[in-house]
């Protein structure tokens, strides 16, 4: 999966697999901290999605 897109309102992904709208995860760029997110939409091999606050996430 490759991130294709982060901003303060949300993120896209490119090449996702198995992602489900309403999943939460976690976004890890490099060494930086995971960021929490959820995914809202699911399209063809793109998804996307909101940043959210702590929970229960998959690290992807």
């Amino acid at each position: 999966m490759t991130i294709t897109d982060v901003s303060a309102q949300g993120f896209s992904l490119e090449g996702q697999e198995g992602l489900e709208v309403g999943e939460q995860i976690y976004l890890k760029v490099g060494k930086e901290e995971a960021i929490p997110a959820e995914v809202r939409w699911v399209a063809d091999s793109q998804a996307g999605g909101v940043l959210l606050g702590d929970a229960e996430y998959s690290v992807i």
